[in-house]
C-alpha cells in the first residue's frame, strides 16, 4: 500500500512567491482547448494532484501530475488560480446576461452543479455555516464568485497505519478473494467481532475476535 497521502490544507492559496507547492485540482483542463497557451501545456482532470514547481507567473503556473510512483516526467504550463477564476467569473455575468427572466435550463446550471460539488465536498478549504450559506442564497452574484473552484492546497502526509477498503456488490466476496491471493503483501481480511461462544475449531484472533459481552464491545467501539 502507498505510504504517502495528499492532505487538504486548511489555509488560503498564495501564489506571490516563487515555491514548491501541491494543489488538488477543482476542474477539468484540456490544453488542446486553450489558445492561449504561452508554452507547452499540461492537461489534468478534476480530482488530479499537481505538483507546481513554480506559481511565480500571474497567469501560468508550471507544473507535473503527481502519480502513484511518484511525480510524472511529463511537464507543463497549467493556468493560474487568478486566470482560472478571472475567466469563470466572466463567463458567469456573460451567462447571467444572456439568460432570459424566467427561464430555466432543465439541466441545471454550471453554477448549480458547483453549489452541489461545493456542498458534498468534505476536503474543501474552508467551511460555511447555515448564516453565511443563507447569506449567499439572498445574493447570487456573491454566491457566484464565492463559490468559483480552481485549486485547493494539499500536503504530503505520512500513512503509518492500514487503510480500511470496503468492497460491496454482489462481487464483493470474490474480488476480496482474488486481492487477498494476488497480493498477500497489500491486502488482508478483517477479522470481525463476536461475543457468541467460541467453537472447538475456531482460534481467537483467526476466526474471530471473541468478546465476553456485548457491552464491553460497545465499550470498546
Amino acid at each position: 500500500m502507498m505510504n504517502h497521502s495528499m492532505s487538504s490544507g486548511s489555509g488560503s492559496l498564495r501564489t506571490n512567491q516563487k515555491r514548491s507547492l501541491y494543489v488538488r485540482a477543482m476542474f477539468d483542463y484540456d490544453k488542446s482547448k486553450d489558445s492561449g497557451l504561452p508554452s507547452q501545456g499540461l492537461s489534468f482532470k478534476y480530482g488530479d494532484i499537481l505538483h507546481v514547481i513554480n506559481a511565480s507567473d500571474d497567469e501560468w503556473w508550471q507544473a507535473r501530475r503527481v502519480m502513484l510512483e511518484g511525480d510524472s516526467e511529463e511537464m507543463g504550463v497549467i493556468p493560474s488560480k487568478r486566470r482560472v477564476e478571472r475567466k469563470e467569473r466572466a463567463r458567469l455575468k456573460t451567462v447571467k446576461f444572456n439568460a432570459k427572466p424566467g427561464v430555466i435550463d432543465s439541466k441545471g446550471s454550471f453554477n448549480d452543479k458547483r453549489k452541489k460539488s461545493f456542498i458534498f465536498s468534505r476536503k474543501f478549504p474552508f467551511y460555511k455555516n447555515k448564516e453565511q450559506s443563507e447569506q449567499e442564497t439572498s445574493d447570487p452574484e456573491r454566491g457566484q464568485e464565492d463559490l468559483i473552484l480552481s485549486y485547493e492546497p494539499v500536503t504530503r502526509q505520512e500513512i503509518n497505519y492500514t487503510r480500511p477498503v470496503i468492497i460491496l456488490g454482489p462481487m464483493k466476496d470474490r474480488i476480496n478473494d482474488d486481492l487477498i491471493s494476488e497480493f498477500p503483501d497489500k491486502f488482508g481480511s478483517c477479522v470481525p467481532h463476536t461475543t457468541r461462544p467460541k467453537r472447538d475449531y475456531e482460534v481467537d484472533g483467526r476466526d474471530y475476535h471473541f468478546v465476553i459481552s456485548r457491552e464491553q464491545m460497545e465499550k470498546d467501539i
